[in-house]
């Protein structure tokens, strides 16, 4: 979500890096549902052009058969099907009270939250102050 909200900022010049920006996306690390959420279409013209790249699709489809392929504990047998594929490193896991579609970690990651979510979770970061100045 921050890598399309930074090509968001200006669309036009940012687009040309939008392909190499989306390849440090660790989209095997987002769940399946949300991976299907990608492949569709969508109704804002900057999400709908990332997700309809011919490289962005290859990631996304990639990610797909492996966290579903994780899901079945395939993983071994998976990647050697998939042409130079690595799994990813985990994420490290901050905890931020104030998000409202916030997990902890080991908690159900199968949901996923919209970029309208993101966008309102940054609107109050600007809108509150960090708890150490408070």
């Amino acid at each position: 979500m921050s890598a399309v909200r930074w090509l968001s900022h200006n669309w036009p010049k940012r687009k040309a890096q939008m392909e190499k920006l989306m390849e440090c996306v660790r989209f095997c690390l987002l769940p399946p549902p949300f991976l299907r959420f990608l492949q569709g279409e969508h109704n804002t013209l900057i999400l709908n052009s990332i997700c309809q790249s011919a490289k962005v699709k290859e990631l996304v489809n990639k990610a797909f058969v492996y966290t579903s392929s994780e899901l079945y504990e395939l993983n071994q047998n998976i990647y050697h099907m998939l042409k130079e594929f690595h799994p990813p490193e985990q994420r490290k896991w901050i905890v931020d009270k104030r998000c409202a579609y916030h997990r902890h970690p080991g908690g159900h990651q199968g949901q996923f939250f919209t970029y309208q979510q993101f966008l309102n979770y940054l609107e109050s970061l600007h809108d509150s102050l960090p708890e150490q100045c408070s």
